[in-house]
C-alpha cells in the first residue's frame, strides 16, 4: 500500500485525524504544535527552568521546539511528502523578550511560567499589531524554507472554531473573534501558497465532538470532519504523485 508522508505544523486538530483507520495510508513523519508563525519570527531562547517543570515528554518537546524555532531547520530537510499547516494554536498569547526572542504562552508553558529564568518584556495576543507583524515575518520565513524544498507540497487545513455542545471557557464572542482572525490569516496563506494549497470545508462539515477523547472544545472535531480532511488530503496528494510520475 502506498503511504503518503506527512509533516504537521499545527495542532491536535490536524494530528487527531491520523488516528483513524481511514488514514492508514498516511505516514506521519513529524508533528510540531504549540507554536505559530509569530513565534517562529522571533529569536531562539531556551528556558530550561520552564522545561524542567513540564512533566509530559510530548509537551516538553513541543515547548522546546517553540523556544528553539527548530521547525525552520527541520523543514529544510523534509523528504518528499506534504507539510500540513493549521492555525488553531494561534489562539495562544506570545511572550516577547527584550532581545527579540519569543515564546508561545501555551497551556503547558503557562502552568510553570512562574519558574521562568527569563522574564518577558510583554505578552501580546493575535489581535495586536505586534503579533500580526511578527506573524507576517514568520510566514515569510516558513514560506522561503518550504518553497526551497522542491520535494514538499504545502497544504493548509482551513478549520474554524465551533461552539461546543458542552459549555466551557470559550464564549460565542471569543469563538467569533478567533474565526474572524482565521479568515484573514487563511487569505494571507492563500496569497502565499496558492489556492491549491487550501483545504476548505463546506459549512456543514466542520462539527465538534462533545465526547472527544481530549474533551469538549471548539477545536476538538468530529470523525466526519477528520474524514473530510483526510479524504481531501489523499485526493490532492495522489493527484500530485500522479503528475510527478
Amino acid at each position: 500500500m502506498t503511504q503518503f508522508p506527512v509533516y504537521i505544523l499545527g495542532s491536535c486538530a490536524t494530528r487527531d485525524a491520523f488516528d483513524f483507520d481511514f488514514a492508514k495510508d498516511f505516514d506521519l513523519k513529524s508533528y510540531l504544535a504549540r507554536t505559530s508563525f509569530a513565534s517562529l519570527a522571533g529569536k531562539p531562547l531556551v528556558d530550561t527552568d520552564i522545561l524542567d517543570g513540564i512533566q509530559s515528554s510530548f509537551q516538553k518537546r513541543m515547548v522546546r521546539a517553540d523556544m528553539d524555532k527548530s521547525f525552520l531547520a527541520l523543514a529544510a530537510n523534509y523528504a518528499s511528502g506534504a507539510v500540513v499547516i493549521d492555525l488553531v494554536d494561534d489562539r495562544f498569547r506570545l511572550n516577547l523578550f527584550e532581545d527579540g526572542a519569543s515564546h508561545t504562552l501555551s497551556a503547558e508553558y503557562g502552568k510553570v511560567a512562574k519558574n521562568a529564568r527569563f522574564k518577558p518584556e510583554r505578552a501580546v495576543s493575535n489581535t495586536s499589531m505586534a503579533y500580526r507583524d511578527l506573524w507576517a515575518q514568520g510566514l515569510a520565513k516558513v514560506a522561503a524554507v518550504l518553497k526551497a524544498n522542491k520535494g514538499i507540497k504545502v497544504y493548509v487545513n482551513c478549520l474554524y472554531f465551533v461552539f461546543p455542545q458542552v459549555p466551557g471557557p470559550y464564549s460565542q464572542e471569543r469563538i467569533d473573534k478567533m474565526n474572524r482572525y482565521l479568515a484573514k490569516a487563511y487569505d494571507a496563506l492563500e496569497t502565499t501558497f496558492g489556492e491549491e494549497a487550501m483545504i476548505r470545508y463546506p459549512a456543514d462539515r466542520i462539527t465538534v465532538d462533545p465526547d472527544h477523547k481530549w474533551g469538549s472544545a471548539p477545536f476538538h472535531y468530529s470523525e466526519e470532519t477528520y474524514r473530510y480532511f483526510v479524504d481531501e488530503l489523499r485526493r490532492r496528494m495522489a493527484a500530485n504523485l500522479a503528475k510527478s510520475a
